[in-house]
């Protein structure tokens, strides 16, 4: 059976992930940042880290924010969790260097698909459909930033 990209979890591996992530990326940092983990109710978790800096291969700090909206489903007998909204962002820690570099975004009102804003020096930005499981996973992103920016 195909295992979809981004299906269930167990509500404590998928966060215990989300963590682990985060605090991989920003190893031997001064004040790393950890995620705000607000249960708005019993089926739905926000998870939400903003400017968090990673160091590029070209040497550019780049700064993150990530928010995910978390279905819990509870039927079972371990709760499990799954993203069902989220956005990636990132920007150029010194703005001298440039502004936005990449957003990804679930659908919403005025775009109904999974996407990716792709910024140009000038502010404007081209955007991306993704194949609904294709988005890509918080390190697959943060990995994409550290490759290219």
């Amino acid at each position: 059976m195909f295992k979809k990209k981004h299906g269930r979890n167990h509500l404590s591996n998928y966060l215990d992930i989300h963590r682990q992530i985060l605090a991989n990326y920003q190893e031997g940092q001064e004040a790393p940042k950890i995620y705000t983990e607000k249960l708005i109710t019993e089926n739905y978790l926000e998870l939400e880290v903003e400017d968090f800096k990673i160091l590029t291969k070209k040497g550019n700090w780049i700064k993150v924010k990530i928010h995910k909206d978390v279905e819990i489903d509870r039927s079972g007998k371990i709760p499990t969790a799954k993203t069902f909204t989220y956005s990636y962002h990132a920007r150029y820690a010194d703005s001298k260097i440039g502004g936005n570099i990449i957003r990804y975004c679930s659908e919403h009102g005025h775009r109904p698909y999974h996407h990716k804003h792709i910024y140009k020096q000038d502010g404007s930005f081209d955007v991306l459909k993704i194949q609904e499981d294709e988005f890509p996973h918080v390190n697959e992103f943060l990995d994409e930033l550290i490759e290219n920016f």
